[in-house]
């Protein structure tokens, strides 16, 4: 064989051999993340933006499908309102109570939010779609009774009051505070006192125990000595206390 034919024999075969890994897949995957290979930079951009499109895709249809879910709407809206974020966890919070009246913690926390930001008007408006959409809880009608007292007045809030009590509650006690509160502004100081009376023996539910709920007793405790001494215990200087307690 010539030197010729030799080297003609030779690009021949090279050319088989180069055509035989193209049409092998492992092969042409190699070469595509081989460094060495022409143009890899501009195939690992490709492929990078390529990555990117998919990871948006899918982020975006993952958060429609959890943003649709109760429990990761909550999530949010409780941690934002933890961190006093009010005007972006009112509308997430409010959003919760109209999708799901029948719950009451995110009526509670719509209406505290709204508390805090004065807006005390929508605020009672709340208490009102949550005793509508749940007439057999006692909480809705707790809260009614005590914050109209604290931001209306006492008029009309004893049916409340009594509603709540009459759910049979399990935190006797605040239920017979918030009434006995109410009895006392409106004048009915013997009411009261044995309110006062019935929310101490009642006790507190594991539940509801806390260092804050001991303080709220001790200050019970003291409204139940000016009830014995003929004395009113809950003038405006307190109400004005008590709407900054709890705002």
């Amino acid at each position: 064989m010539s030197k010729r034919e030799t080297l003609d024999s030779g690009v021949d075969n090279s050319g088989g051999d180069s055509g035989s890994s193209d049409g092998n897949p492992v092969v042409a995957a190699l070469r595509y993340f081989d460094p060495g290979t022409p143009g890899f930079i501009g195939r690992m951009l490709r492929l990078l933006r390529l990555g990117c499109l998919v990871v948006a895709f899918f982020l975006c249809v993952g958060s429609v499908v959890v943003w649709r879910a109760k429990e990761p709407r909550w999530f949010v809206g409780h941690m934002l309102a933890q961190a006093e974020w009010d005007r972006v966890a009112m509308p997430v919070v409010g959003g919760l109570a109209r999708d799901h009246p029948d719950e009451w913690r995110f009526h509670r926390m719509h209406a505290l939010l709204l508390r805090r930001n004065d807006r005390i008007d929508e605020h009672l408006e709340v208490y009102d779609r949550a005793v509508e959409a749940l007439p057999e809880l006692w909480w809705p009608h707790s809260h009614r009774c005590f914050y109209r007292l604290l931001y209306v007045g006492a008029d009309d809030v004893l049916a409340d009051c009594d509603r709540s009590l009459e759910l049979e509650p399990d935190w006797a006690s605040l239920a017979y505070e918030r009434r006995g509160v109410a009895r006392a502004v409106l004048g009915d100081l013997d009411g009261s006192r044995a309110d006062f009376e019935a929310a101490l023996a009642a006790g507190e539910p594991p539940r509801y125990d806390s260092p804050r709920r001991q303080r709220e007793l001790d200050r019970m405790r003291g409204w139940l000595r000016a009830l014995e001494d003929g004395e009113q215990p809950i003038d405006d200087a307190e109400l004005a206390r008590l709407r900054s307690r709890y705002r």
